[in-house]
This record gives C-alpha cells, sequence and structure tokens, in this order.
C-alpha cells in the first residue's frame, strides 16, 4: 500500500492540554500572573485570574483580579487588596435591572 500522502500529525503538549476539561494555563510576566481558566467550566464562573505584585520575586500581593462569566448574579469584575482590607465588585447591569454596578 502507498504511504499517504498527507504529511504526520504533531499535536504539541501546550496544545493538547488546552483542549482538556479542567485545563488551565497560567502565565508569568514581571511583577503580574496570569491564570486563564475555561469558560464555564468552574464552578464559580472563573475565567480569568490576575495578580498584580509589589515586587520582582512575586511575594507581596498589590491586587487580585478576578474576571467572571456565565453567573447568574451577572458579577463582572472582582477587585482584591489585600493589605488593605478592600474589596470592588463591579456588576453588569440590564436594562431591566438599573440597580448598583459597583459594590466596594
Amino acid at each position: 500500500m502507498p504511504p499517504p500522502w498527507s504529511p504526520k500529525l504533531i499535536v504539541s503538549p501546550e496544545k493538547f492540554n488546552d483542549g482538556t476539561k479542567g485545563g488551565g494555563k497560567t502565565l508569568f510576566y514581571k511583577k503580574c500572573k496570569v491564570d486563564f481558566y475555561p469558560e464555564c467550566k468552574q464552578v464559580d464562573g472563573l475565567v480569568k485570574r490576575i495578580s498584580l505584585y509589589e515586587d520582582y520575586k512575586r511575594l507581596i500581593v498589590k491586587e487580585i483580579r478576578s474576571y467572571y462569566a456565565c453567573r447568574k448574579d451577572r458579577l463582572l469584575v472582582r477587585r482584591r487588596f489585600p493589605y488593605q482590607f478592600k474589596l470592588c465588585e463591579h456588576y453588569e447591569s440590564s436594562a431591566a435591572n438599573s440597580h448598583w454596578k459597583k459594590l466596594i
């Protein structure tokens, strides 16, 4: 039998793990860490988490931003400031629901 005309299929391990059920991805930058999660797979609807740090060794947390999707309460962003004991929540408003959008 002659060999097939198409080249051999090669899939990198990173791309293979991106398609798994609970797969996530973490990227590190200067003074920052970004975590990606599959959409609508987390129990609380978490899609992305960004951690901002004061130092380059990423030891002192300045702010944590959590982005959400597919939530009943329509929460979009939650920002935590651990050393200031502060929490900000941003909600999506609609025409039928014209209540508060930001809670501190």
